[in-house]
């Protein structure tokens, strides 16, 4: 046995009786079986490589199996097998600690019938042990712009593989001129790093690039896996004091790879989109886990009077079901130095900040919420700053998702229309036409902030809150505010809500 990719992969149908709903193998309910076996003794004695199974390993195999019966008491099975059920089994054979690398053996498939029920039986094809199939592993912290004064870039890059790599190269191009190619010596240590010259090339430039491996078994790997890194020389332009854009046009607006303005099926219009699904990690840091972020390329001059972002999102995004926490993240940032540094201006989130997301597989314009971000409310900017905003999706090694939607943003314009989460805050009256609004909160929400913003995007009020077990109720003063239309901001942990409320003074 190989110390790495010690499989056995193989395509089968299993139509054996079935034991019964919960039974475990082993146990006197788990009737018939397949199982396979290695023994390393010359077969004077076997160890299971898996778990055995029956017919309810698969759902078509189980459904198959209980469509025909002989009507005896109890029932033969006299469904038959066809190609359509084959499916594919990889077995790790070092995964259950009874064969350790190194160890020779001799394999077998055994099936086990007692003396009742019985059905079609095993068929297995397209048996492989030890075979490497897996391309190597390209880990990369990949660009997505550089300034446009750039005269060299490092791309330091790793390459691994159980099996040893055989190749290992760069393909490059600037604004789509022929590919040039740059190979390099194996390292045995894995470790990579191709220096770019850029001399010469200037802003509004674009370098295209991507990384490419062979493994000694033949199995290639590319970073990207289609396609090219794609990531302009850029000058910013100059600082704006609003942003709206609906997307509904061609927009250059951004950069950054692995995201793109477009509409993809179940959208209505145009949108900012993640790659559906995003990517799992495949940078160099801990867990591997890569940032994918799309940035506006012109700067925002914070406004002292409306220092607000408002749009509309679905995140559909890894999280810990057991801790009700981000796992992968989405969150939205700003930088005051070129994009240097960044700063958080909100709490992380995943696909458990909305309960519609929470059980979304796949999103659609129906599950698009609202977010109000205050751009100075983390106290890492102040009016008269210019700053860089981008949106990020962090995405560790393991399981991935759906991805990011953003759609209608406005960065400090007017607010002229906002959806509402449906969640159970109760306020009255709306109308407020007395001078007081009562809202009251429901159980568990957390501590927070209730804020209220006109449609210009400007605060009129802020209020802490902190929500235990029992709810609570609190007053909003509204004497004083001009008739018109507002927009109460429910902040908590890492949820938003929002709602709105017509004044009549």
């Amino acid at each position: 046995m190989k110390a790495a990719d010690a499989t056995l992969k193989f395509d089968e149908i299993v139509l054996v009786e079935p034991g019964e709903p919960g039974s475990v193998f082993g146990s006197a309910e788990f009737f018939d079986y397949a199982v396979v076996e290695a023994s390393k003794d010359g077969g004077a004695t076997w160890r299971v490589l898996a778990d055995g199974y029956d017919a309810r390993a698969q759902a078509a195999w189980l459904a198959r199996y209980n469509s025909s019966n002989d009507g005896a008491n109890p029932p033969n099975s006299t469904a038959t097998g066809i190609p359509s059920l084959y499916f594919t089994r990889t077995i790790n054979m070092l995964a259950n600690g009874n064969f350790v690398a190194g160890d020779e053996v001799v394999i077998r498939f055994r099936l086990f019938v007692d003396e009742l029920v019985h059905g079609w039986g095993w068929a297995i094809d397209n048996l492989k042990i030890q075979i490497d199939e897996t391309p190597p592993r390209v880990l990369h912290t990949h660009l997505d712009f550089l300034p446009a004064n750039t005269l060299s870039v490092p791309l330091p890059f790793r390459v691994e593989d159980a099996s040893g790599v055989a190749s290992v190269e760069v393909d490059y191009t600037v604004n789509n001129a022929n590919v040039t190619t740059s190979s390099f010596p194996v390292n045995p240590g894995g470790e990579y790093s191709f220096l770019l010259d850029l001399v010469g090339i200037s802003a509004g430039d674009v370098l295209k690039y991507r990384i490419r491996a062979t493994d000694n078994a033949g199995n290639q790997a590319a970073l990207p896996s289609t396609d090219f890194l794609r990531v302009p020389l850029l000058a910013l332009g100059s600082p704006l004091n609003q942003y709206v854009s609906d997307f509904n046009t061609t927009n250059t607006d951004f950069v950054g790879n692995f995201f793109s303005v477009s509409q993809p099926s179940g959208f209505s219009n145009g949108a900012i989109h993640s790659a559906h699904p995003y990517p799992v990690g495949f940078s160099t840091a801990a867990n591997n886990a890569s940032n994918f972020t799309f940035m506006l390329t012109q700067p925002i001059t914070v406004s002292a009077a409306n220092p607000n972002m408002v749009f509309d999102e679905v995140a559909i995004v890894e999280f810990n079901v057991a801790s009700n926490t981000p796992k992968d993240f989405v969150v939205v940032e700003a930088s005051k130095n070129n994009g240097n540094t960044w700063q958080e201006l909100l709490p992380r989130y995943a696909a458990n900040a909305n309960s519609a997301w929470r059980s979304a597989a796949t999103g659609s314009s129906s599950l698009y919420r609202p977010r109000l971000v205050n751009i100075t409310q983390n106290n890492q900017f102040a009016a008269g700053d210019n700053i860089l905003i981008r949106f990020r999706l962090n995405s560790d090694n393991a399981t991935n998702a759906w991805g990011w939607a953003i759609d209608n943003l406005s960065i400090q314009g007017p607010i002229t229309s906002i959806a509402e989460e449906p969640l159970e805050i109760a306020y009255s009256p709306n109308p407020v036409m007395e001078g007081l609004l009562t809202i009251e909160l429901p159980a568990n929400l957390g501590e927070g902030h209730i804020r209220f913003v006109n449609t210009q995007g400007q605060r009129i009020s802020e209020t802490a809150i902190q929500v235990g077990a029992s709810g609570t109720s609190l007053q909003q003063d509204v004497r004083q505010w001009p008739t018109g239309l507002y927009v109460m901001q429910v902040s908590a942990g890492d949820r938003l809500i929002t709602k709105k409320i017509l004044v009549k003074n």
